[in-house]
């Protein structure tokens, strides 16, 4: 049965417990179709090195990117991290190697799990790196585009990587390669890790080193409005999108042959934790 998106939404911000696999509708998601792009058991072998060989590829490219910037950059990196964007570009890579691990030992590290038992260290850390690095990305993205390109005139290869091309992949892996299921209360650790960064960006604006996005002690009043935007604006945006995206296209679900049960608040509940699975979309 086909929730709506609205009942999906609701579903999401229950929040109990906090890295449920249970869908609205009783199903659960499948941890190795979601998380390697591969189910353990219907996937053939070529379809794993496919997608291996890919994550491999997009892995490279970023860390070539991070390389060449830090070579190129007069930063501490302390003070590289500091940055929106580059932040995100470490989130991205750890999110990707995860992944390109998951893909790797998906047999070994892809279990899934019994019952309504969280997923295991691998799974639980793409899942929050995931949903730390595609709304960074898209934020720092749209700061870019929209507000500081429109007063700093620069672009070459880095910035049209850091800015485009390396956002667009981090979404296409989680939302298409596999199917990372995105829920609304897992943006929490996003709007947390941008605080942060608000708070870094005065506290080195003070010491004269402020970022480009947010950079207080040259023009207040555009880094507020920058803040105000970024806030209200492109965060509800950004995160509004992704979760539409994982919503769209549906799950990768399991399914088993196995009665459900309704409970309190009109959902069904798969009852087994036995049985053979195998993925759909």
């Amino acid at each position: 049965m086909m929730e709506s998106l609205k009942d999906q939404f609701l579903w999401d911000l229950r929040g109990k417990p906090f890295f449920s696999l249970e869908e609205p509708n009783g199903e659960r998601v499948d941890v190795a179709a979601s998380f390697a792009g591969v189910a353990k058991q219907d996937s053939p072998t070529y379809k794993k090195k496919l997608i291996a060989l890919y994550r491999v590829l997009v892995c490279g490219l970023f860390i070539s990117v991070l390389i060449q910037d830090l070579m190129g950059r007069p930063l501490t990196l302390w003070n590289y991290f500091g940055y929106l964007t580059n932040m995100s570009l470490v989130f991205s890579i750890a999110y990707l190697l995860i992944s390109l691990v998951c893909t790797l030992f998906n047999d070994k590290l892809c279990g899934q799990p019994r019952g309504s038992s969280r997923p295991n260290i691998f799974i639980l850390s793409a899942w929050i790196l995931y949903s730390l690095a595609a709304p960074l990305q898209l934020q720092q993205t749209l700061l870019y585009w929209f507000l500081l390109h429109v007063y700093h005139w620069y672009i070459d290869y880095i910035a049209i990587m850091k800015h485009g091309i390396l956002p667009l992949l981090v979404i296409i892996d989680g939302a298409f390669v596999g199917k990372v299921p995105v829920r609304f209360m897992h943006f929490a650790f996003f709007f947390a890790v941008f605080l942060f960064y608000t708070i870094w960006s005065i506290i080195n604006s003070i010491k004269g080193k402020g970022d480009g996005y947010f950079d207080w002690s040259v023009n207040s009043t555009q880094s507020t409005m920058f803040a105000f935007i970024a806030v209200f604006v492109f965060a509800p945006a950004v995160c509004g999108l992704l979760w539409i995206l994982s919503r769209i296209g549906g799950r990768r679900l399991l399914n088993s042959a196995t009665k459900t049960v309704p409970l309190a608040h009109g959902y069904a509940r798969d009852e087994s934790a036995h049985g053979s699975y195998h993925a759909s979309v």
